[in-house]
């Protein structure tokens, strides 16, 4: 008899933590008393919105409700019930309100609109999209109606998850794997020049988007008018003409050393961390407030030359700084004391004649560096000049990342090549930084408890999480140990084939990469940094599940990627593949020529290639290395996973590699693969290599939750009533505590947290300990798990 393993994530069952922050002031909406299904009684005054603008019955009315609208229990984290809009598409379903009397008085002594947004999870029957606040728009006297789109300019910010918002626009993207997500959104009225003052009648209609009807639900909830809580400010450096100073206070310009910007001591404060031809200077003749009596501004002085300089990028950070602390005291500040870090910018007029092919003079983005190292950049600092005027940068803080509770200092960069395009740039620019601070507001904000994912069942095979947030193009990766795995070495027999299996393919990895780099394959930058260099990459595709395929060289171009138009680069071929999932062969049949064998179906352009490098012999010769594995090239690829199923080579002068992942009994140990013909240590994080062995199914499972998730632990039950949730490793007596399983890594894999569950630390049915499955009896026939502070691990 078979029996059928269910598993369910609880989500909710969490302690001592709210779930989101309430704003203070006059609800007009919560929907939290309607019944189920509700009435018309029970709309709060809410009406649907015309196609135009106006009131088209109440929400709740047999002609709006359940098509349109309804009331769900226990969908939003926090709320006993939500309302439930079911946007088909664009604006087919508007939210409109024409506030009371009262509630314009709330409006007219506020400055501030706010409510929050909800999604549930993707599922196995949902394709990709995304559902977003589209629009707003209001009527009143005296200023009349207005179109709102939200947006930062116009007062909009959220706080949550913000990882997919568009410069202050709620958006959702899902996929089947997507957990529930929550944001608070908030108009700052005040702030985009609306004033209700006198107003004798204020009207809202919200506007939604459906990427196309395979998510229809969007949750509101507690939509609020309130005053927003004072901002507090942190000065990390306003470039007074004095510097900064140990004497200053800690939130003001402090720094643990006196340093005169005068005297021209900013270098020991601001420095290139690295880039492209980058030099700091102070300018007192420069300032955003005019004020070039007492302050100035820092120049950063760059040099491009887009025909050499391969990557172009700079990062500027403050130099020799350990912790940034909070006034008066040895904490260091972050997240959620603080929420924001801004400064203002502005391209020098002489720096205009050097833009892109679209007239971009540039991307500007910030960042920090946590004190535990490396970079975390902000995804809402990206911001596109194409003019010479000042330009003032508020970057909100995800609250999902523990590198911002605790700072350590300040990014300031561009990343030209991957943000610019439009062919890079060549010229002299100078980009004038001022006031960099970190603002917060007055009532600390609460952070959301995390969000625990629908468990997924655990296949044998290598998994390879994208793992690292410092940068984008970090890679995780397997090399070879043999340092023979040349093609053109004279003992070869051809066709010499280089070959992996994907069994599964996730678009928001921007590059798969199977690499043959002469010389040494140490670092993770081998590639960048080598001399000569051939690979096979894989790209999205121009249509959902397809991959570009493109076989490209390099010679003698250190500090560079392979492909371009001219020389040292080569291009040998690209081709449109239906699929990536699916087994990939790099074949050579001589020297310079060979031919690519995809899975699927190739949609356009030749599989064969030709090397036309004149002096192949000695730039590919042995010692040569074989590299397998990906890098993001995104922040959305940030924690994503490719499993591969197993690597091969044949016909090279050294070790013939073979290694099937989906039959190994062992994970990786010091950085060595089972069969000895894999290393790890390339890996930006080598705990992002992880094989799912035949030991941990069939019946494990993955399990991830989002962050920050301090001092929570995944407990078990079999009995969601119970009061007794233990740790599942207490199921195989604790043996399976090897990182990543059953504890998670200290460092989650992007922005969530991931344990590999295996089969023993699955809830038996007989509740009895499995140290040696199957001794203990069958899985139990139902299993929940909840993430918890006080989990009890007997």
């Amino acid at each position: 008899m078979k029996t059928l393993h269910k598993i369910a994530a609880v989500v909710g069952l969490l302690s001592g933590l709210a779930f989101a922050a309430q704003a203070q002031g006059l609800r007009i909406g919560s929907w939290l008393s309607a019944s189920i299904p509700p009435t018309p009684a029970n709309d709060e005054g809410w009406d649907r919105g015309q196609g135009g603008f106006g009131p088209n019955g109440s929400i709740f009315s047999a002609a709006n409700s359940p098509s349109a609208f309804d009331v769900y229990a226990g969908v939003a984290a926090g709320y006993a019930q939500s309302l439930v809009i079911h946007e088909t598409g664009y604006g087919n379903v508007r939210l409109y309100i024409s506030l009371t009397p009262a509630q314009i008085a709330a409006l007219t002594n506020s400055s501030q609109l706010s409510f929050t947004l909800s999604v549930p999870p993707g599922d196995a029957g949902t394709p990709s999209g995304y559902l977003q606040q589209v629009d707003f728009q209001y009527n009143s006297d005296p200023s009349g109606w207005h179109n709102g789109t939200p947006a930062t300019a116009h007062g909009w910010s959220e706080t949550g998850d913000t990882n997919n918002d568009s410069n202050g626009q709620p958006i959702f993207y899902y996929s089947t794997t997507s957990p529930a997500r929550q944001q608070v959104v908030t108009w700052n009225y005040k702030t985009a020049g609306v004033n209700f003052a006198g107003a004798t009648y204020a009207q809202f209609v919200w506007v939604f988007q459906s990427s196309g009807g395979e998510l229809t639900n969007i949750y509101m909830n507690n939509v609020t008018l309130g005053t927003p809580p004072t901002e507090i400010d942190y000065i990390v450096d306003d470039f007074s003409t004095n510097g900064v100073n140990s004497s200053n206070p800690t939130n003001y310009d402090y720094y643990p050393s006196a340093e005169s910007y005068a005297a021209g001591n900013i270098t020991s404060v601001w420095g290139e961390w690295f880039g492209t031809r980058v030099t700091v200077s102070f300018d007192p003749n420069v300032n955003v407030s005019g004020d070039t009596n007492a302050n100035g501004a820092m120049a950063i002085n760059m040099t491009w030359d887009a025909a050499s300089d391969g990557y172009q990028q700079f990062v500027v950070y403050q130099q020799g700084f350990g912790t940034l602390y909070v006034p008066g005291g040895t904490v260091g500040i972050g997240y959620p004391q603080y929420t924001n870090l801004e400064c203002d910018v502005m391209f020098d007029p002489s720096s205009a004649g050097t833009t892109n092919a679209n007239g971009v003079l540039g991307v500007i983005r910030l960042g920090i560096r946590p004190v535990s190292g490396g970079q975390d950049w902000i995804n809402s600092s990206y911001t596109t000049i194409s003019d010479t005027n000042w330009h003032h940068i508020t970057a909100q803080f995800p609250n999902n990342n523990a590198a911002f509770t605790d700072i350590g200092g300040v990014l300031i960069g561009e990343d030209v090549t991957a943000y610019v395009g439009g062919g890079g740039l060549t010229g002299n620019q100078i980009l004038y930084v001022d006031n960099v601070k970190f603002t917060g507001p007055l009532a600390t904000q609460i952070i959301p408890p995390p969000t625990l994912a629908v468990p997924q069942p655990a296949k044998p095979g290598l998994r390879i999480f994208a793992g690292s947030t410092a940068n984008t193009y970090d890679r995780e990766e397997l090399y070879t140990t043999d340092s023979s795995q040349s093609w053109v070495d004279p003992s070869v027999t051809y066709p010499v084939e280089y070959s992996y299996s994907l069994q599964n393919y996730n678009s928001n990895i921007g590059q798969i990469h199977l690499e043959l780099i002469p010389g040494s394959s140490g670092s993770q930058y081998s590639d960048w940094n080598a001399l000569n260099m051939l690979w096979m990459q894989l790209n999205p595709g121009p249509a959902a599940g397809q991959v570009v395929c493109n076989v490209q060289w390099k010679t003698n171009a250190s500090g560079s990627n392979p492909g371009g138009t001219g020389n040292p680069y080569g291009n040998a071929l690209s081709f449109t593949n239906s699929t990536a999932v699916g087994t990939w062969t790099l074949v050579f049949t001589s020297t310079n020529t060979g031919y690519v064998i995809p899975p699927g179906q190739v949609i356009l352009g030749p599989t064969n290639f030709t090397i036309t490098d004149t002096n192949l012999m000695a730039d590919f010769a042995d010692p040569m290395y074989c590299v397998f594995g990906h890098q993001p090239n995104s922040v959305a690829g940030e924690g994503a996973y490719i499993d591969y199923g197993m690597i091969k080579v044949t016909g090279v002068a050294g070790v013939n590699e073979f290694e099937d992942f989906t039959a190994e009994g062992s994970d990786i140990s010091a950085n060595l693969t089972p069969s000895g013909e894999f290393n790890n240590s390339a890996s930006a994080m080598t705990a992002s290599t992880i094989i799912v062995t035949t030991n941990d199914t069939p019946g494990g499972w993955w399990i991830e939750w989002s962050q920050p998730a301090a001092n929570f632990t995944l407990a078990s039950s079999t009995n969601l009533m119970s009061a007794n949730w233990i740790n599942p490793g207490w199921y195989s007596g604790y043996s399976d505590t090897n990182a990543p399983r059953i504890m998670p890594l200290a460092t989650p894999f992007g922005q969530n947290f991931w344990v590999l569950l295996p089969k023993d630390d699955v809830p038996t049915a007989n509740g009895l300990q499995n140290p040696a499955p199957p001794a203990a009896g069958p899985p139990a026939p139902t299993a929940f798990f909840l993430l918890s502070t006080n989990v009890v691990s007997p």
